[in-house]
């Protein structure tokens, strides 16, 4: 949305960060793993309650992972799970993050990479597919 897009450019500029936030319009999706595997965190706020596919790519692609979608409770460690609708509380959570010890995040990165490659790989999909036609 151009609307949606000018505003959070002004907010951008009007909090000062500017230095720290950087619009790069679309991305291809081969180009997308790079953005995952450069980012220091991947923000999902999505409420829909169902697993969204970005999350997966982002957990695919190392990057680590803090959401509030109600469908990763049961499979993320707790320091990937953020409230919904609580700006203060993401914020705090971000931090928290932050400055987890880099041994910790590198655990959790390698959980989060093992479960999709588990789950949600293309040979398991395929097979499950096959099953449900038996």
């Amino acid at each position: 949305d151009i609307i949606y897009l000018k505003n959070l450019k002004q907010l951008v500029n009007e909090l000062g960060i500017t230095d720290y936030v950087k619009f790069v319009g679309g991305v291809t999706w081969a180009e997308l793993p790079k953005y995952y595997q450069n980012a220091h965190i991947f923000l999902n706020m999505s409420g829909t309650g169902s697993l969204d596919k970005a999350v997966l790519e982002a957990m695919a692609s190392e990057c680590f992972v803090l959401t509030s979608n109600d469908a990763f409770k049961n499979i993320l460690p707790p320091e990937c799970i953020a409230p919904s609708n609580n700006p203060k509380a993401l914020a705090q959570i971000i931090f928290r993050e932050w400055a987890l010890p880099e041994r910790r995040k590198r655990e959790i990165i390698k959980e989060l990479r093992d479960y999709v490659v588990r789950h949600h790989n293309v040979a398991n999909f395929a097979e499950r597919m096959v099953q449900s036609f038996e």
